[in-house]
């Protein structure tokens, strides 16, 4: 920058011949008027002063700029009288940078010039003079090869004899270009310029860019500049210091005040403006008084623009992370953004909106009301006809991310009575239905039709007659509440739901599962849970609980239907919760009044696997690693342990030697560490459910049917009988096992027949047999049937026959040995095997 100086009354005076005996050189360039153009040479030796005269018909600025330089040099303006030479100004940039003098006025009279070598050798030169306003005369007084982040990448002040500054910037390759104006106090100008023509003017069309706004600050955001050489030109007439930044980000991350919106009050702000490939970004400026919310809706554009919102907290001139406050970036054209923070403080916030394609005229609206009273169309629902749902709504907080309120568009082709639901939700999240009468994206008095604000985290309902037309729904977050909250939304002209259904929590949460592809165990434990929305269950939940199980059968699985049937309707287990404790305490089936807790423990009975039975007092439970299976199913994975069910043992290991496949589907692995395991009564499927939790010796290891590895954090364990042996423990509480004791224990499961076998495959079976029959024992095992034998005390299953070596028994305890027939005689005193008798075989 130029070292100018004003006359004054201690101005120089400069006598009109040269001091000392110094080699000058002298030219005399006329008048100028406009622009004109000198080149010559300085040489230490014989000329190192160039002396160029020059008059100005006219009072007003002058520019003058000195390129094309190998030696330093100081570049002088002196007013010329009879009196002598009067200094106007100079310039003595270090090394070749160019000179540059910008003086805003000067009265008409003579002028000199004046170049000055400041080291010996020589130097050519090159100056130009204009009397253009803004200056037109290219000379830097910096280069830059490259662009990097810097808020404050240059720092000068412009003033009455500085009226220009500009700087060299070398690209190498195409990139995007932000360069602020900030720290001002009197208006200026910013520029990007290219000299296409190599004159050292900026000539017509070789502004690349300006900054159009009236603000203080100013910007120029281009998407994207080839490679190439260009100039930043800073210019004003006024006093002013400045502060020069660049960045070469997409969307600009210095902070500038381009758009001054005052303080937010009562009234709606708003206003219009552009972003695209030459203006990628505006800055907006307002103030806060005093806590308050704040709403921001960006609208009217077609192409894709964002916008966010923070301050710049450190005043470093940077904008973003932890800065920010929230942002809004669909990233769909044609959908509106917005904002809707609650509890902002007190103070100056910068709003910004970015291009992230296309161009886009944009609406920008701010307020302070709540609920928000804009009505961007943040998620466009269609026409409705039937039932649409939205299923990732989200009011709360996260990193640089804060909303309280979504705005929803939806139109009716015709008159149509209408509902809406909001399910869902962790946290009090409130709905209201709305008609924008006049278009203006506002919420006026009178255009709000209906509200739903249920306490916590209740699901919200409206249901109203609708003429065609175009509508909104809007869900927010309770004013009182700090909290974050996930929701449903849905609306609909009717539906199975809502023909049938009555609360607005079950319904929600079944339109959202209709629409989604969850594993349908998941959505119907989802649904149930809706009930506790309020608390306690009321008859109009209860009842809606059982109509939807009921008449949704179709469209579940057959296990989680069995399983919710016996949630909402009844069953004899749900007379007790044990959990694994040494005692049961009372529950009781699902009934109108009932609390959530017992809601909940009837969910965690049957689709959990949360009621464990009762073990020995010696046993802890522990969850055990492992498979479910491993290398396929054996009958040799049935390990009898601490518990006289030998018959369970027999039936199930008979069942793994004939059936492996009946075994394997007899577990459905549920994702959660829980497996449903399916019985049978009297042929008909029954189900229960396990987790992984299975009672352990102090030392880890098993302590009632084996589990294969060893240890209960042993990653080879294999599960499945002893899920099965606990399973058949849970479900002898519903009492159709025919037990004496039909208590949730594994003590319960104390001693049996083979009627397990029935229970485990859903095959009818012989009974008991006697006396022993080699003929029949042979026909049922080379017809593939299960065969069982009793000792009397204790039961075995036949898992092979030869001629030669006889019969091959295995004993659940963990022995397979083979047996002649009077080894067979001697030792077992009964039979049977699965399915009928078969004919002939007697």
């Amino acid at each position: 920058m130029a070292v100018l100086e004003q006359r004054s009354s201690t101005s120089p005076m400069i006598p009109s011949q040269p001091l000392e005996d110094t080699p000058m050189s002298l030219h005399n360039l006329g008048t100028i008027s406009d622009r004109t153009t000198f080149n010559n040479r300085l040489t230490s030796s014989r000329d190192p002063i160039g002396s160029l005269q020059f008059s100005l018909a006219r009072a007003g600025c002058l520019n003058i700029g000195l390129d094309g330089l190998r030696q330093n040099v100081r570049l002088q303006l002196f007013r010329s009288s009879s009196s002598g030479l009067t200094l106007i100004g100079s310039s003595n940039n270090p090394g070749t940078t160019p000179e540059s003098l910008n003086v805003k006025k000067l009265k008409a009279g003579q002028y000199v010039a004046r170049i000055q070598l400041m080291a010996s050798g020589k130097t050519p030169y090159r100056m130009r003079l204009s009397r253009q306003s803004p200056n037109d005369v290219i000379a830097e007084e910096r280069t830059w090869n490259a662009v990097s982040t810097n808020a404050t990448a240059h720092q000068g002040t412009l003033n009455a004899t500085n009226t220009s500054d500009l700087f060299r910037l070398n690209l190498g390759s195409a990139t995007a270009l932000n360069l602020t104006l900030t720290g001002l106090n009197n208006s200026a100008g910013l520029q990007l310029l290219q000299d296409s023509n190599s004159n050292g003017f900026i000539d017509s069309g070789e502004v690349v860019a300006s900054s159009m706004t009236s603000g203080v600050e100013k910007a120029i955001n281009l998407r994207t500049i080839p490679s190439g050489t260009y100039w930043v030109h800073v210019y004003g007439s006024a006093n002013t210091p400045y502060t020069l930044g660049m960045s070469p980000a997409v969307r600009s991350d210095l902070a500038v005040r381009e758009f001054d919106l005052g303080t937010l009050g009562n009234s709606v702000l708003t206003r219009t403006h552009t972003v695209s490939d030459t203006n990628t970004s505006d800055f907006y400026t307002f103030s806060l008084d005093s806590t308050s919310h704040v709403n921001l809706s960006l609208t009217g554009f077609t192409g894709d623009a964002d916008v966010r919102i923070g301050r710049d907290a450190n005043n470093n001139g940077l904008f973003g992370g932890d800065e920010m406050v929230s942002y809004s970036a669909r990233r769909r054209a044609g959908i509106d953004e917005s904002i809707s923070v609650s509890g902002m403080i007190a103070g100056d916030y910068l709003v910004q909106v970015s291009q992230y394609s296309g161009t886009n005229n944009y609406t920008l609206r701010l307020s302070n009301g709540y609920p928000s009273n804009l009505l961007p169309t943040e998620y466009d629902l269609g026409a409705i006809d039937g039932t649409t749902t939205f299923n990732y709504g989200y009011v709360g907080h996260s990193t640089y991310y804060l909303n309280v309120a979504d705005t929803f568009r939806f139109s009716l082709d015709r008159s149509r009575t209408v509902n809406l639901t909001l399910a869902g939700m962790t946290n009090d999240v409130d709905l209201r239905l709305v008609r924008d009468i006049n278009n203006n994206g506002v919420v006026d008095p009178g255009e709000v039709i209906a509200n739903s604000v249920n306490y916590n985290d209740g699901a919200e309902w409206i249901s109203e007659p609708l003429a065609a037309g175009t509508y909104f729904a809007q869900a927010y977050r309770w004013s009182g509440d700090q909290t974050s909250s996930n929701y449903y939304l849905s609306v609909s002209t009717g539906d199975w739901y809502s023909d049938h259904l009555t609360d607005a929590g079950i319904i929600g949460m079944a339109r959202y599962f209709d629409t989604r592809n969850f594993d349908r165990r998941y959505e119907v434990m989802s649904i149930l849970r809706a009930a506790k929305d309020y608390g306690n269950i009321d008859a109009t939940e209860l009842t809606d609980l059982r109509t939807f199980v009921n008449g949704q059968r179709t469209t579940m699985p057959d296990y989680v239907h069995n399983l919710a049937y016996k949630v909402v309707n009844s069953n004899p287990a749900n007379q007790w919760w044990t959990g694994g404790a040494s005692t049961r305490t009372s529950l009781g089936n699902l009934y109108a009044g009932a609390t959530a807790d017992h809601l909940d423990k009837l969910i965690s009975k049957w689709f959990l696997g949360l009621d464990r039975p009762t073990a020995a007092p010696s046993t802890t439970y522990r969850y055990t690693s492992g498979a479910l299976f491993q290398s396929g199913v054996a009958y040799q994975d049935v390990v009898q342990g601490g518990l006289g069910d030998c018959y369970f043992c027999a039936s199930i290991a008979g069942t793994a030697f004939r059936n492996p496949s009946t075994i394997q589907n007899m577990f459905i692995d549920n994702g959660d560490s829980t497996f449903t395991v399916r019985f049978y009564n009297n042929g008909v499927a029954d189900y229960v459910t396990v987790d992984r939790y299975l009672p352990s010796t102090a030392a880890g290891g098993r302590y009632y049917m084996g589990w294969g590895g060893g240890l209960y954090n042993n990653t080879s364990n294999e599960l499945w009988a002893a899920l099965a042996e606990k399973a058949y423990a849970q479900v002898n509480e519903s009492g159709w096992l025919g037990r004496g004791d039909s208590s949730n224990t594994y003590a319960a499961l104390d001693g049996g027949t083979l009627s397990a076998i029935s229970h485990i495959t859903g095959l009818s079976n012989t009974g008991y047999l006697t006396p022993l029959s080699s003929s029949e024992i042979i026909s049922a095992h080379n017809n593939n049937r299960i065969v069982y034998l009793s000792d009397g005390g204790h039961a075995y299953t036949l898992v092979g026959y030869s001629p030669t070596l006889g019969y091959q028994i295995y004993n659940p305890h963990g022995t397979t040995s083979w047996y002649s027939w009077a080894q067979v005689q001697a030792t077992f005193v009964r039979w049977g095997y699965s399915g009928i008798r078969i004919p002939g075989a007697v």
